[in-house]
Order: structure tokens, then C-alpha cells, then sequence
């Protein structure tokens, strides 16, 4: 092979975890110039082969020693607009653009589908002399020979053919092939031309309140362009129907339509919502996927087979060929948050792909996020409001129970106010729906005898007993332990207790009072997939059952048939802490679950347990006024130049060796740069100081929001070397500060 005929070199972006370069340049015959975004298979190590993308192309300089793009997919071309989203995620997540591309491809053997077929060809301008020059000790036997004499550069043949052809064997291949004399290229079959399931001429049927918000956006719709929209309705306003009437109007232009979902669990209740009104299933995107499905999902995304797809916060990065709207369901939730790897909000990263793509964009809720809220007031975001439920259904009413004058009984969580409601409603035949954000059986177990506490031996966080399965649980890193008995500090057996509540104790409660009813429990113990949920919402929808105790997954998106009541058992929960969005993220979650109770023709109840009525969320929650409390909270969020307003930086170092992990810490708080409206805090002890094994510090920097914070920390780490031993992680907007 003669380098000096080589004119490109291909900068190839490889679809690796890496802290730093994931970018590598590679040759590629001159014959074939390749574009930017073309999928390519290239050497990588000592023995693997990894497809990636070519992200630049430049003058090769004859000398370079490189290695060869062994394959090229000509089915598979990443639009300009798909590689601008990547760097753009790269540089404000701060993570290598090959993390990025990983989110992209998906699983790391994307392309080695078994539809796929291979064949072999020879590198380009390989003959006898070449061979003899570069590997002088390596014998061109007759079998070598053959098969070299039975391949061009450009049309692939099948092992099978090549081997009846040359009458050599599989190991002499394998030889020529680790000599990069030959190899693997994908044997182009015929383009799988576009098709489209026709859709259900049933229109959709709205209502006058809904046919103006639908509308409203179908004019900002049509002018095609980058146009953010906040679709703000009240709990059971019909949201879902006014976006369908805009996905109508996209699939009718034969373009795609991404809807995000904060939960897979949503996906059976809106597929089935939305089958019944377009007369077709869309493409489902999660991570419970088996390889095979995400797999043929993706190849269908790319080739547009289907141009509806709703998925979780990683379908944001499907190769989607036409993209023509995005729509984010309950933009609020925290959910959209990716918390391990690429650290991303996925509602921040639908706007900019949006942006890019130059499309519209809806965020849909009830409970808009600071962010949202914040851009609609100031003309940023488009702004339509649902006001009213459908049909006759009303708004709930609000009751504050205040628990410092309930007089409970010991061990007992359930107020008498909410127990008689329980009551009525049962006699009444009506659902009854009781929230508490807390998993499993009870939060801690501890010894009654020596105060001694059941901890997480990796994180030192409290074991979480789940009783029904006689285990404990840290709600943390993960760790399983069965359940014994007895204080492994102090001996005594039969010692240790249940504090606190978790809602397999708050269905023990209700057992105790009402032994004959039907309960089930909504958390992710006990409905760990689609399928479960669809089964589940079966039950409920065919009134198979009287109670529902569920957690934080009750509260999104849920039309549950005759619900009339809804128990919040410890509204204080998330009220205090050291979260600047504990206050939002609580009104959230507390109207949201709230807004379950009375969608249909009978009237709703919600009964708030407190020990804090004042505070102001109970007080907007009780007076149904959330435009007053999202003013108040903004209003606190300017002064303190917090988010929206502002922008916050998490960094967290941790390693298993605490000693070293503190001098680190320290090294970078003195070469902290010493910029104008920039605040570094740190390092402190995270608030979870142990997890995983490992000790946690953590800093937090505050700036300005017109300040480029990627840039300051780019400066302050550019000539540090962090140890081995010690992995740093940055999260631009954290929503955890834990």
C-alpha cells in the first residue's frame, strides 16, 4: 500500500467512554472520497474492530504511518444537523464526543446486525511487490495467492464463494485479514423503500377549550421553523388530545414525531391512547428493550417506516431522517434528568436539537418547571393555557389535615379525618388513591436495645427493610441482604424495630382497618416493567380494586377510572433539605397526585397529613393558586441569582482512598481560577459522603447566567492531572445534590 497516493485523512469520532480523545485519524482510498457523518468500521487496539463516524477530513501527509478504514455502511449517513447536536451535547455536557456517539448507536454492535451480509475485498493498491516490501517475512503461498487473485477493491465476495473459488481455508482469510491485506465491507443490498402505515380517518374530538389551544399551535406549527411551546393545562384538561391534534398534522406531511415520556411505564397507557385515535402502534424507545428490538427500532427510525416514536429521555438520540416535531410530556418531571454517564436534562437537549433542526417544540404540563415558566413569561416560549377540565369533571377540593392535632395512635400513620374518608368511599364503591413517596416497609431498622442503626455497608446510608420479601435494601447503590433478627452490634436478638413508614406498612395500616379490601401497591418493586403496568391499570379499570398506595410513579400522567380520593400521608417529606428546587420539585409532585382525584363526572377530595400547614407550598396547594407560588419561587430564585437566573456547577471527586481523594480536593481549591461573578464552594463532603465504596467530596460553582461555565472550568482543570485512583464528574444544572 502506498501512502504517498493517499490524499484524505479521516478523523473518525469512536463511540467509546473517554475521559479525553475519542476522536482518531485514519486512511482511506483515494478512489472513494467519503463524506463528514459517513458510518465507518476501523481498527481499534490491538484486536478490535469499532464503527464510528468521520466528523473531519483533511490533506494527508505522505509520511504519517495510520491505519485503514477497514468498512464502509453506505446505508447509514448521520445528518449534519445529527453531528451539530453531538458536539453541541459534548461541549455543554462537558463529556468526549465518542460518549456522546455511545447515545447514539445505542448498543456498541449497532451495525453487526445479522441482516447485514459481509463479503471480502482487498485494500486498495495491494499487489506482490507491496506485500514483499511491507512484510518482508510473510510467504504469499498459493492459498494467499488465490484469494488475493479472487478479489477486487470494490465488490465484496461472500466467504462462502471465496473460499470455493480459491480452494483455501477459513485460516488463511483470518491470516491475510490481521495483515490488513484484506478485509470485512458490508454487501449493499437494495434500499428498503419508505413506507407508512395509513392512519384512522377518526378524528380526534375536542372540545371549544381545546380546538383554541389546538389551534394556537398549529398556526406556530405551520411557519416550520424552531418555535418552543409551553402547553400549559391543568391536571385532566385533555393535553394529550390537543398534541395528538398537532401530531396529526406532522404524520399527514409524512414527517416523524418524537414524543418523550419521563417514565417507559407511561408507554402502555399513551400507546394504547394513542392507537385508538391514529389506528396504529408508534415505535417504543426505552432501556427494557431487548438488543434485538432496540436494534430493528433504530434501523426503522433511520429509514422512516414509522413516523411516530414516543420513548424515555434516550430517544432524544435516534437517527431520525425526517424530524419534523418534538414534544416533551410532563417537561417538569425529574426524570428527563440523566444522573450516571453523560450527565444530561433532557428537556434542555430536546430544545437545542429542536433548535437545530429547526422544528417545533411542545413541552406539555401542568406544573411547569422554573426553567419553562420563566422562558413563557419572558416571550421566549409560546404560551398556551388549558384552564378548565374536560366534560363537567371539576378541579378537586383541598383539605389540609394538620397531624400536630391529629392525636394518632402509636405506629400508626393514618389519620382519623383520612380513615373515615377511606371509609365513605369504600361504602361508595369509588377508588381511593394514598400517597407516600417511600418505598419498602419502613426507611430504617434499628436495635431497641443499644440505638444500634442497619447500614448500607458500601454507603453508610440506613437499609430500607421491605418486609414482604423479608429483606433490606439500600435504596442507593442497590445491595440486597436478608433480614435476621438480631443486633450484630450488641447480640440481643428479637431487638430490632420498624421506624418510620414505607407504603407496604401504610397497607399494613389499612389492613388492619379494613380487612376485606382490594389494595395494591404502584411503586418500582412491584411494577418493574410495561407490561406489569398495563396489567396493573387492567385491575384498576375493570374495578378489581378498592385502594391504590403508590409512590412518586402514581403522580405522572395517570386518568385512573372513579378516583374520587386522594390521601397524601407525609406532605413534609420533601419540603426541606438541601435541594434549591425542593420547593418546586415538592408543589410538583403534591398537585400532580392531587390532580388524580375526580376527572370524571363525581367530585374529588384530596386530604394533605402535615405538621407544617403554613408552609407555602401546602398554603398554594390548599388555595389551588400555583401562578402565585411559581412567582413567589421565582422571585426568591432571582434575588438569590439561582437557576433560572443563574447557573450552578456540581463537581463531585471520589475515590476509595479518602487520604488521597482530601489532598486532590485541596490541590484544586488552590488553583481555583479567580474570575468576576464566579463562585467556587468546595470541597465539602457530599451529602451521601459514602457510596458505592467509595468517599465523595463535592464542589459547587455559581455564576451568572450569561457567564460560559464550561469555559471556566475548561481553565481551571486544563493542567491538572487527575489521579487514577480518582474519578471526577461534572454536572452542569445538577438536579441531584446528593
Amino acid at each position: 500500500m502506498d501512502l504517498n497516493n493517499k490524499k484524505f485523512i479521516y478523523s473518525v469520532v469512536i463511540p467509546i467512554p473517554s475521559k479525553g480523545k475519542s476522536s482518531f485519524d485514519y486512511l482511506y482510498d483515494e478512489t472513494e472520497e467519503l463524506p463528514i457523518g459517513q458510518v465507518v468500521k476501523v481498527p481499534f487496539g490491538s484486536k478490535k474492530n469499532l464503527w464510528g463516524v468521520i466528523n473531519k477530513i483533511r490533506s494527508a501527509i505522505p509520511e504519517m504511518k495510520l491505519k485503514f478504514i477497514i468498512d464502509v455502511n453506505h446505508n447509514f449517513l448521520l445528518s449534519q444537523e445529527m453531528l451539530d447536536f453531538i458536539d453541541w451535547v459534548s461541549e455543554w455536557t462537558m463529556s468526549s464526543k465518542g460518549n456522546i456517539l455511545k447515545l447514539v448507536f445505542s448498543t456498541t454492535d449497532i451495525f453487526e446486525n445479522k441482516n447485514i451480509k459481509f463479503g471480502w475485498v482487498i485494500f486498495p493498491e495491494t499487489n506482490e511487490r507491496q506485500l514483499k516490501y511491507k512484510y518482508p517475512k510473510f510467504k504469499l503461498t498459493e492459498k494467499r495467492k488465490n484469494i488475493l487473485q479472487n478479489l477486487d477493491e470494490l465488490t465484496p465476495k461472500t466467504t462462502e464463494k471465496l473460499l470455493f473459488e480459491s480452494g483455501a481455508g477459513r485460516q488463511t482469510l483470518i491470516e491475510l485479514e490481521k495483515k490488513q491485506i484484506i478485509y470485512r465491507k458490508s454487501i449493499i443490498e437494495k434500499k428498503q423503500t419508505l413506507t407508512f402505515e395509513k392512519m384512522n380517518k377518526r378524528n380526534i374530538v375536542l372540545n371549544s377549550s381545546q380546538l383554541r389551544a389546538a389551534a394556537t399551535i398549529e398556526n406556530i406549527i405551520s411557519k416550520r421553523n424552531y418555535a418552543p411551546i409551553l402547553l400549559d393545562g391543568v391536571t385532566g384538561s385533555g393535553k394529550t388530545e390537543v398534541y395528538f391534534q398537532a401530531i396529526l398534522n406532522i404524520l399527514k406531511q409524512k414527517k416523524q414525531v418524537l414524543v418523550l415520556l419521563p417514565e417507559i411505564y407511561l408507554s402502555t397507557e399513551w400507546n394504547f391512547r394513542f392507537k385508538q385515535n391514529f389506528g396504529f402502534d408508534p415505535l417504543i424507545w426505552h432501556s427494557n428493550l431487548s438488543k434485538k428490538i432496540r436494534k430493528e427500532t433504530w434501523f426503522k427510525v433511520n429509514r422512516g417506516d414509522n413516523n411516530a416514536i414516543v420513548g424515555a429521555r434516550s430517544a432524544l438520540f435516534l437517527p431520525f431522517s425526517n424530524l419534523g416535531l418534538i414534544i416533551i410530556d410532563e417537561e417538569h418531571d425529574n426524570s428527563f434528568k440523566q444522573e450516571e454517564g453523560v450527565l444530561y436534562n433532557a428537556r434542555d437537549m430536546a430544545l437545542i436539537r429542536a433548535k437545530i433542526e429547526k422544528i417545533p417544540i411542545i413541552l406539555s404540563t401542568a406544573t411547569p418547571s422554573m426553567e419553562t415558566w420563566s422562558n413563557s413569561q419572558n416571550n421566549k416560549f409560546s404560551y398556551v393555557k388549558l384552564s378548565e377540565r374536560i366534560g363537567i369533571a371539576k378541579m378537586p377540593e383541598i383539605r389540609i389535615v394538620d397531624m400536630r392535632e391529629a392525636n394518632l395512635d402509636y405506629n400508626k400513620w393514618i389519620s382519623h379525618s383520612l380513615k373515615d374518608k377511606i371509609s365513605e368511599n369504600l361504602v361508595n364503591k369509588n377508588l381511593s388513591l394514598l400517597f407516600l413517596n417511600r418505598r419498602g416497609y419502613a426507611p430504617l431498622k434499628l436495635c431497641n436495645s443499644c440505638g444500634h442503626r442497619l447500614k448500607c455497608r458500601n454507603c453508610e446510608s440506613w437499609l430500607v427493610e421491605h418486609k414482604k420479601d423479608n429483606i433490606l435494601i439500600c435504596h442507593q447503590c442497590g445491595i440486597t441482604q436478608k433480614f435476621e433478627n438480631k443486633c450484630k452490634s450488641c447480640g440481643e436478638e428479637e431487638t430490632l424495630i420498624s421506624c418510620g413508614p414505607g407504603v407496604e406498612r401504610i397497607e399494613e395500616e389499612i389492613m388492619g382497618y379494613f380487612p376485606e379490601v382490594k389494595i395494591e401497591i404502584l411503586s418500582s418493586d412491584t411494577v418493574k416493567n410495561p407490561q406489569a403496568m398495563s396489567a396493573l391499570l387492567e385491575k384498576i379499570q375493570n374495578s378489581e380494586i378498592d385502594i391504590i398506595i403508590g409512590t412518586q410513579m402514581i403522580s405522572k400522567g395517570h386518568n385512573f377510572k372513579n378516583l374520587t380520593l386522594v390521601g397524601i400521608i407525609d406532605a413534609d417529606m420533601s419540603l426541606s433539605g438541601g435541594d434549591l428546587r425542593a420547593s418546586e420539585k415538592a408543589f410538583q409532585v403534591l398537585h400532580q397526585v392531587s390532580g388524580r382525584a375526580g376527572r370524571e363526572n363525581k367530585k374529588g377530595i384530596v386530604l394533605i397529613q402535615t405538621y407544617d400547614p403554613e408552609n407555602q407550598v401546602i398554603e398554594a396547594l390548599k388555595k389551588n393558586n400555583r401562578d402565585n407560588f411559581l412567582t413567589m419561587e421565582k422571585d426568591f430564585r432571582k434575588v438569590a441569582n439561582l437557576p433560572p437566573f443563574g447557573r450552578l456547577v456540581s463537581i463531585i471527586i471520589s475515590s476509595k482512598d479518602q487520604y488521597k481523594l482530601e489532598r486532590f480536593g485541596n490541590t484544586l481549591k488552590d488553583i481555583a481560577p479567580n474570575f468576576e461573578n464566579v463562585s467556587i464552594l468546595g470541597p465539602a463532603p457530599a451529602p451521601i459522603f459514602y457510596l458505592r465504596g467509595k468517599f465523595r467530596y463535592r464542589f459547587l460553582i455559581k455564576t451568572k447566567k450569561e457567564i460560559n461555565i464550561q469555559k471556566v472550568i475548561k481553565i481551571w482543570l486544563q493542567n491538572t492531572k487527575i489521579p487514577s485512583a480518582i474519578k471526577l464528574v461534572i454536572d452542569i444544572e445538577p438536579y441531584s445534590f446528593l
